[in-house]
């Protein structure tokens, strides 16, 4: 069940990141500019998955989960020791930014500035912190269950 015009429920302001901290659990999220929707587009959508195992495969983050909506990503990672968060987040946004160049043109400028990120404290359930952000498009309106949608993974559910 396709949303005829999405729109995003909640609207985050962009920041510098919280403290970086190797192996600690983060809630990370980027828009496009404008909340222009360059993620419909499944094969864009997928380019950005490649690009999140990419962090994953280089060992710069370990992902536990994250959906990939059509104008935001939301990333629920740990972070690895080589980088900052910050430069975590900049490194992404330029990899998918190559990515989807590879693919067509792009609108300029094509990303939100900064990015929103939550610690996610020792005290919280991670798996349910990764159950809120998966049902992002059940709540935007785009499927009715979240295995409806083909842009997500966690480590939790399967």
């Amino acid at each position: 069940m396709q949303s005829a015009s999405y729109s995003p429920a909640r609207i985050y302001r962009p920041r510098r990141a919280c403290w970086s901290r190797p192996n600690q659990l983060y809630h990370l999220r980027i828009g496009t500019h404008q909340g222009t929707p360059l993620f419909a587009d499944f094969a864009a959508a997928r380019s950005v998955i490649r690009c999140l195992r990419g962090k994953d495969e280089h060992r710069h983050a370990t992902s536990a989960a994250f959906v990939v909506m059509p104008d935001h990503v939301h990333w629920l990672c740990f972070l690895g020791g080589s980088m900052s968060l910050s430069r975590l987040m900049a490194s992404l946004k330029s990899d998918i930014s190559a990515a989807l160049r590879e693919c067509g043109d792009l609108p300029r400028p094509l990303w939100q500035s900064g990015f929103f990120s939550r610690c996610v404290d020792a005290f919280e359930d991670s798996a349910e912190v990764a159950r809120n952000i998966l049902l992002d498009p059940v709540r935007a309106g785009l499927v009715r269950t979240l295995h409806d949608y083909p842009h997500w993974d966690c480590i939790w559910v399967r």
